[in-house]
């Protein structure tokens, strides 16, 4: 089986959310033998950048004042965490700009597979989060996780996989990968309205037939009627167990609403289980 994970990204603020995160990736890295990337970016305010001629700007004095000890910071976690890690390299940068686009283009320059995004405190009913892991995932191709403080990403034993209209196949890679790992099982869960469940139901079956093809691992399959899928999917998490869920982003996370868009309302805010955020295709990039 190829291996999907092999460099890990946690950006870090020095919150307990993000330090809880970084120790989730320490479990991930062991179980999955990657290495951790840490990240931590400071957001500087376009006029405080001085341009210069070629293109370029100079940071501001009291930015270049805060790397040392930053890096201080990051380095009394890289000692607390080591000693956990088994046989991998913890490597770390500081970055400067904003925050997304500053993550986008370290991971477009660099290998790697996955970021870890750990979520704050909940907050009228929903989830914080200062990343937008559609965003990340749609630009980056790479897999990005948001996970709740409480919860686990190892010894899964249930892996929810949402099937519309078309084969998953990459949903499907990362399912049966994680799955393999941590020997779960994989949920199918077809997502249909009235004008699709031909359809639906086609790609179910061959979604299923897909995996037996390929795996030992235990498939169950189930079906729900639901005209928005963040929505269904919510509902179906309100009563059904899952470990994981797996979603490609836009459409299958984008709660209902006419200011979803505007307001990111995306299912990773919403549900207590970690998501795992995959472009449907993988993009070559030159």
């Amino acid at each position: 089986m190829q291996k999907l994970f092999n460099k890990i990204l946690v950006p870090v603020d020095f919150s307990q959310q993000s330090i809880k995160a970084l120790e989730k990736a320490v479990e991930l890295a062991n179980n999955y033998s990657c290495d951790i990337v840490i990240i931590h970016v400071v957001t500087i305010a376009p006029f405080a950048a001085i341009s210069v001629s070629d293109g370029h700007f100079t940071m501001p004095i009291p930015a270049i004042n805060q790397q040392n000890e930053l890096q201080y910071r990051i380095n009394r976690l890289i000692n607390k965490i080591s000693p956990l890690l088994n046989e991998k390299k913890i490597i770390s940068r500081i970055l400067t700009g904003p925050l997304d686009e500053s993550l986008i283009n370290f991971i477009l320059k660099n290998e790697i597979d996955l970021l870890l995004i750990g979520q704050k405190s909940k907050f009228w009913g929903r989830w914080n989060m200062r990343l937008n892991p559609d965003k990340i995932a749609l630009r980056t191709n790479i897999a990005v996780i948001t996970i709740p403080a409480n919860k686990r990403i190892i010894r899964l034993l249930s892996v929810l996989i949402p099937v519309t209209d078309f084969l998953p196949v990459r949903k499907l890679m990362y399912g049966i990968y994680m799955a393999s790992v941590n020997n779960a099982a994989i949920k199918l869960l077809s997502i249909y309205s009235e004008n699709n469940i031909r359809t639906s139901d086609y790609y179910l079956k061959k979604s299923y037939q897909l995996i037996k093809d390929n795996s030992n691992i235990t498939t169950v399959m189930e079906r729900i009627e639901s005209k928005n899928i963040a929505e269904g999917i919510t509902h179906y998490l309100n009563n059904h167990q899952a470990d994981l869920l797996i979603l490609n982003p836009a459409e299958q996370t984008k709660m209902p609403g006419i200011w979803s868009s505007v307001f990111d309302k995306i299912i990773q805010k919403y549900v207590q289980t970690p998501v795992l955020t995959v472009n449907p295709l993988k993009i070559i990039r030159s």
